[in-house]
């Protein structure tokens, strides 16, 4: 299937910078991410299709700006506290290319290339990436289990952040109800092997329905909530991120685009 895929994150409670930059920093904003992540898959042969997944990340995230002035303890010019906002934009964009090789219509494997390009420098890295990506899943009567997960190595870094370093997985369980309702359970694992403590690991899961539009396209919503049982931390043990995520996600699938694409 073609997926036409939205997924909204939202994670209250972040702190905008460590203590160390921001003596006054607290646990009091919200870290919005949305993502528009087309899935489109191309059929090479009757043994060979190429499953394409972009992933355009929009972020919405707690920054400040510097307030100069004159400090009255150093008696020089310089910052004398932070103009707290939120900044928003295009973070980046990730392109994965996978190869799936026909096991049937019940499980799938496949490997191949993904890239990392950070699109606006107010909100990313100014950096571009590459690294290997993979996933599969694997249907038992009302259950399916699967995975994805990527690596990537930064390549070309033009700015002064550390050169990227990053491993994405995502895990899936799902339980089908029935022809309509399905539980949901997808976690978000990161780790940033930059920070002094590299691992994000959220706990948790949702609720989904499967509502058909026409014909054999469908869409697919669902709620779900994590708790982030470990989080990522700066030196000294410091993180930034609020304890829970709030995630809902809308896809809408359509069997025939594929059949479009390959111009059959």
């Amino acid at each position: 299937m073609s997926r036409l895929w939205f997924e909204w994150n939202t994670i209250p409670n972040t702190q905008w910078a460590p203590r160390v930059i921001d003596s006054d920093a607290k646990p009091d904003k919200t870290l919005q991410i949305l993502k528009f992540q087309p899935v489109i898959p191309f059929k090479l042969s009757d043994d060979l299709t190429v499953v394409t997944r972009t992933v355009m990340r929009f972020i919405n995230k707690p920054s400040a700006d510097p307030l100069l002035g004159f400090n009255p303890v150093t008696q020089q010019p310089g910052v004398i506290g932070f103009d707290e906002r939120n900044k928003a934009g295009l973070d980046s964009i990730n392109p994965s290319f996978f190869f799936v090789p026909n096991t049937g219509q019940n499980s799938a494997i496949g490997i191949g290339p993904s890239f990392a390009v950070s699109i606006d420098n107010n909100v990313g890295s100014n950096q571009l990436g590459v690294g290997p990506a993979v996933m599969a899943f694997k249907r038992f009567g009302r259950w399916t289990t699967g995975v994805r997960a990527r690596q990537i190595w930064g390549v070309s870094n033009r700015s002064t952040n550390e050169d990227l370093n990053n491993l994405v997985a995502q895990p899936i369980l799902r339980y089908q109800f029935d022809k309509d309702w399905y539980l949901l359970s997808s976690p978000i694992i990161t780790a940033d092997f930059n920070l002094d403590q590299a691992w994000t690991l959220p706990i948790g899961g949702g609720i989904g329905r499967s509502i058909k539009l026409s014909g054999s396209t469908q869409a697919l919503i669902s709620l779900e909530a994590y708790y982030n049982a470990i989080k990522a931390e700066f030196d000294g043990g410091e993180s930034l991120l609020g304890d829970w995520t709030i995630r809902a996600q809308v896809q809408i699938a359509i069997p025939d685009l594929t059949s479009a694409s390959s111009g059959k």
